[in-house]
């Protein structure tokens, strides 16, 4: 009975066990649940914020646009002559517009940081030939400021691979930081080498490791002081070091986050008073980073040749003006001009923008040289493209009905407007924006605020291409087109018209109509393209390729005036040698005797 008892009592511990266990399992299966459920709720967060981001940014820059603009045009004296008040008054509107547009950038800098959506595009370049621009940039500012600003290598050329914009960021960051707070008189020495040693976390030891090139912005100014230095690169931590020090506890945050994104290193090492010392140091090779993180030299992937921002800019952005009003010392930059005199002969620009306000912009800085139209949405500006054949399209990318990328990707696909430059204008100034833009066939891709001196001249040189090309077709018809190698669509095209036309050569009888039908497009498309490309109908076009393959066979002796005009196509001898004299100022008999008196010419050459 005792037994009895003793397994009874153990076998009723062993389902209480059992049943402890399994209520243990529940809750760890219920928790697991949450954990789950919380991390997709969480996100859904992070998706909801960088959309958020993307979406404040567009808010932001389209009404900077409309401010900074007017601004500049102000201070250049565009808009009237200003007293020094006036002047000095535009300018302390102009810094604090800068200002914004400078933490809109950081803001989403961090944000796409924060949600590893940043991405790095590293190619080899030479470091100290990049270094040696962003110092001549920031120049003249150090100059005016009375900063002496030296820059200091030990060799000529350091090949690393680092990525262009994302390493502009960061050496623009810490010489803003270095000159904004600097006295006159003051110093700051940028400096490269490679070095085979690095820092530990947290120290100055040295080791012995990778080699690593290392840039140094050594400055003497304010210092700071030992117990905020530990903090300085952490987000939204502000030193305040002087009265006049002003910022968001952003910009060091994204250098260190931009470093470690190349698997690089940067420290600081300062005293209050005597200045301070920043170093980064950059793996060199590339085994360090991932294949899809390099990229190749291209067309595509041009070097750095520009900031984004401006180094003045930079400079503004983070530092106070003078209380006394200054005149401003820059010259007005000229205005591209356009080749084209007044009139209809005026290149025709299609603005496309649902801002309304934008749109005026725009149309302000390109009514003195061009012909406009304005269309509020995509698909009211592809209608007005197919009817108007613009020479330019300039459209906003976020607009309702049909967005710019598509409206950029139908133009593309319509082999009527194919050739047309096409310039995107946003505020989404990330890379995977641009990217989409170019992916679509943008010839061109500008970041609101955008600077107007910079859309012009990019419209003038793309209206200039086309032109180019136009004169290349109508004035000059090679006669072995599978010579020329294919560089564009319109290219291909003007191949196979002109192979077309080869085909049907001494056929005089050959029209319009059937070259229509063996280029598989109607007559209409066809005076519409060969317009757009050559500048000529199509029977101007047949007729100048006849008479450029007579023009060669007359110099090539290969029969009678006669026989050649019959050879291209012309069933009138008569009417070929006028057109044949109207297109290249000699009558056919003229250039057979040149090639007679050519041939009999003796051989001087032996």
């Amino acid at each position: 009975r005792q037994e009895r008892g003793q397994a009874e009592e153990a076998r009723a511990g062993a389902e209480a066990a059992k049943a402890e266990a399994q209520a243990a399992h529940a809750e760890t299966q219920e928790a697991l649940a949450t954990v789950e459920q919380q991390a997709l709720q969480l996100l859904r967060m992070e998706h909801l914020k960088s959309r958020l981001f993307a979406n404040l940014s567009h808010e932001f820059r389209t009404p900077l646009t409309l401010i900074l603009d007017p601004l500049e045009r102000a201070t250049r004296g565009e808009l009237g002559d200003l007293d020094d008040y006036a002047r000095h008054s535009l300018d302390v509107a102009r810094l604090n517009a800068l200002r914004l547009l400078r933490l809109v950038n950081q803001l989403l800098d961090l944000s796409k940081l924060e949600a590893g959506g940043m991405e790095l595009c590293a190619r080899e370049e030479d470091l100290v030939a990049f270094l040696q621009r962003a110092v001549d940039l920031f120049g003249s500012e150090a100059e005016r400021l009375g900063v002496r600003l030296l820059f200091q290598s030990e060799t000529d050329r350091l090949p690393v691979y680092f990525d262009p914009e994302k390493l502009e960021k960061i050496v623009f960051n810490l010489l803003g930081n270095a000159l904004k707070a600097m006295p006159q008189g003051g110093k700051v020495l940028i400096s490269v080498r490679s070095t085979t040693t690095h820092a530990e976390p947290g120290g100055l030891d040295r080791k012995p490791g990778p080699a690593y090139a290392e840039v140094v912005i050594d400055d003497t100014g304010v210092g700071i002081s030992s117990d905020k230095l530990p903090h300085i690169f952490d987000r939204f931590y502000q030193t305040k070091t002087s009265p006049t020090s002003q910022g968001t506890g952003i910009g060091l945050s994204i250098v260190k986050e931009l470093v470690d994104l190349h698997r690089g290193e940067v420290r600081a090492e300062s005293r209050l008073g005597f200045g301070s010392t920043f170093t980064v140091r950059l793996q060199l090779g590339k085994d360090h980073l991932a294949p899809h993180e390099c990229v190749e030299d291209g067309p595509d992937n041009e070097p750095f040749s520009a900031p984004t921002l401006l180094p003045e800019e930079t400079l503004l952005a983070t530092r106070s003006l003078p209380d006394s009003p200054r005149p401003s010392s820059a010259p007005p930059p000229a205005v591209p001009a356009t080749a084209t005199p007044d009139g209809a002969s005026r290149p025709l620009v299609l603005i496309v923008d649902d801002h309304t306000n934008l749109r005026e912009l725009v149309r302000r800085h390109f009514a003195p040289h061009y012909r406009l139209l304005e269309a509020n949405d995509g698909e009211d500006a592809l209608r007005l493209a197919r009817e108007r054949r613009p020479d330019l399209v300039v459209s906003d990318i976020l607009m309702p009905v049909m967005d710019g990328l598509e409206l950029c990707r139908r133009i593309r696909e319509d082999e009527n407007l194919a050739s047309t430059p096409v310039i995107l204008l946003t505020a989404r100034g990330g890379d995977e924006t641009r990217i989409a833009g170019f992916d679509t066939g943008a010839d061109a891709y500008l970041t609101k605020p955008f600077i107007g001196e910079e859309l012009l001249a990019r419209a003038a040189n793309l209206i200039r291409r086309r032109r180019t090309m136009r004169d290349r077709f109508s004035q000059e018809i090679v006669l072995e087109p599978l010579d020329r190698p294919v560089q564009s669509a319109d290219v291909a095209f003007m191949e196979s018209i002109y192979a077309i036309v080869e085909a049907h050569l001494n056929d005089p009888d050959f029209t319009v109509a059937r070259l229509a039908e063996e280029a598989a497009i109607s007559q209409a498309q066809l005076k519409r393209k060969l317009r757009a490309i050559a500048d000529q109908t199509p029977v101007e076009l047949v007729r100048t390729y006849r008479l450029k393959r007579a023009e060669k066979l007359l110099r090539g002796r290969a029969g009678t005036v006669s026989e050649i005009a019959y050879d291209v196509g012309f069933n009138s001898v008569s009417y070929f040698a006028k057109v044949f004299r109207e297109l290249t100022g000699k009558l056919p008999s003229e250039v057979m005797a040149e090639a007679e008196e050519v041939a009999a010419a003796p051989d001087l050459s032996s």
